[in-house]
């Protein structure tokens, strides 16, 4: 299956810098998962099934995907089964792999002459949280705070929970009932009593025709909140099958953006 949604020069990118003949070995950290960059195709390690996997390949100017089983070794069956035909969420999960495999390699480099991201942390502490709560979380902070992104997400996670302004679910859930009362929660929505609907299914399939799907969901799920000033945004260390979610101002989401990204963290409306 020919796929669009992976640009070809980051493709060339990491194969480029980080390829191996024999297949480098990358450590996903936020999944932990092994993968394997090879000068010519990069084979994705799913963690849902061992056995499972996705090579994605140059093919000509476009960029081939298939799925591959590979026999359990163990009970003598090395067959090895492959399909270019993908599911919908075979799309969601290889997306999601690949927004997280160069986002680790791009932190490596951004992190590499980095050793303090307190007043970072800071900066955004005073933007998204209340004045009184985010001086009581700053003057908690260490003196040094590592520029490493699972704690650090840990220390935004916590904040935003406590505020009552996170929320998780799947991302191919936008469409089905119930999903929408996980975003009524968030406390901006939550005290503005604002409803919403999950996407139609007609909705959900043209965001699915989309090469950036992910943000076309968010665009077409906040469509709802036009006349509120609010939007709904995906966060977190990396695009997740189960993601992170909270609300704010319009305003303030040029800002966001900025100091998220400062510190590695994904922005996604």
């Amino acid at each position: 299956m020919l796929i669009t949604t992976i640009p070809i020069e980051e493709f060339k990118w990491v194969t480029g810098k980080f390829g191996d003949p024999l297949g480098g070995e990358f450590l996903e950290s936020y999944h932990l998962r092994i993968h394997h960059i090879y000068l010519d195709r990069i084979v994705f390690h799913t963690g849902f099934n061992l056995d499972e996997i996705f090579e994605l390949t140059l093919n000509g100017d476009q960029l081939a995907v298939y799925k591959k089983w590979v026999g359990d070794s163990q009970a003598g069956n090395n067959q090895e089964r492959s399909t270019n035909i993908l599911l919908p969420e075979d799309i969601v999960e290889l997306s999601v792999r690949w927004e997280v495999l160069v986002r680790e390699l791009k932190q490596q480099e951004r992190f590499e002459n980095r050793d303090n991201v307190r007043d970072e942390v800071a900066a955004l502490y005073e933007l998204i949280l209340e004045e009184k709560d985010a001086r009581k979380r700053i003057s908690k902070l260490k003196a040094v705070v590592p520029p490493e992104i699972g704690p650090i997400w840990k220390l935004v996670e916590d904040a935003l929970t406590r505020a009552g302004n996170l929320g998780y679910t799947m991302w191919p859930t936008f469409e089905h009932p119930g999903v929408n009362t996980i975003f009524e929660k968030l406390a901006p929505l939550a005290n503005s009593r604002i409803r919403l609907r999950p996407l139609t299914s007609e909705e959900f399939e043209k965001c699915m025709e989309q090469d950036n799907f992910l943000r076309e969901q968010m665009i077409t799920l906040n469509r709802q909140l036009e006349h509120t000033g609010l939007k709904i945004v995906a966060m977190g260390p990396n695009v997740d099958p189960y993601q992170a979610f909270a609300c704010f101002p319009s305003w303030m989401l040029p800002q966001l953006h900025r100091q998220l990204e400062a510190l590695c963290l994904i922005c996604l409306y």
